[in-house]
């Protein structure tokens, strides 16, 4: 089942978005809106669509498959990119991965986080893209009596690397990260700016 969903989900990040006629930029469920720029789900939620000021008509940018049960939350917007946690349940496969649509082109582009040898299981908590498409996130360590850990993956010539881990047991509030070309930062429970070089 995981490797059904990645395969969908690969196939997806590498075809054009196309936009759907029968699907109007006012339908579905609404899951992200800021200004003209909106992310929302099929009724059936099996389909992921993007509209902005640049894509006037829905761009499918992503789909889910059958037999799994699909959720995308925690989205984040910088620049033309909406980032978000994907994460899915089918048969005995669960986890989690990071995405973004780009919302001048309605593409797209997923890093799968769980399961990873060098990422404990956990569940996402917030991610946000940067400028180059990389990707930082926090997730929240199963078991791990309240561990949390800020992670990474760096995008480059169309792809994603391996995600790993920056920060361990991090202080952290989730929605509060943000990324540039050298930095991942946060705030803490205290109010307190942190930074590390991702290097």
């Amino acid at each position: 089942m995981l490797a059904r969903i990645v395969l969908a989900l690969a196939v997806l990040a590498v075809i054009p978005a196309r936009a759907d006629a029968h699907v109007s930029c006012n339908a579905g469920k609404t899951l992200f809106r800021e200004g003209k720029t909106r992310v929302f789900q099929s009724r059936d939620r099996t389909s992921w669509y993007v509209c902005s000021a640049w894509l006037r008509r829905p761009r499918l940018f992503a789909e889910g498959n059958d037999g799994s049960l699909d959720a995308t939350y925690s989205f984040r917007r910088t620049g033309r990119r909406v980032a978000f946690v994907w994460s899915w349940v089918g048969g005995d496969d669960l986890g989690w991965g990071a995405s973004w649509v780009d919302v001048s082109t309605g593409r797209s582009k997923y890093v799968e986080i769980n399961p990873k040898d060098d990422v404990p299981y956990g569940d996402g908590e917030s991610v946000v893209a940067g400028a180059d498409g990389s990707i930082a996130f926090v997730e929240t360590v199963e078991n791990g009596g309240g561990r949390v850990i800020i992670g990474y993956a760096p995008f480059a010539a169309g792809r994603f690397g391996p995600p790993r881990v920056v920060v361990d047991n991090a202080d952290v509030v989730p929605a509060s990260l943000t990324l540039n070309a050298t930095t991942i930062g946060w705030r803490t429970t205290g109010g307190e700016s942190r930074s590390v070089p991702i290097g």
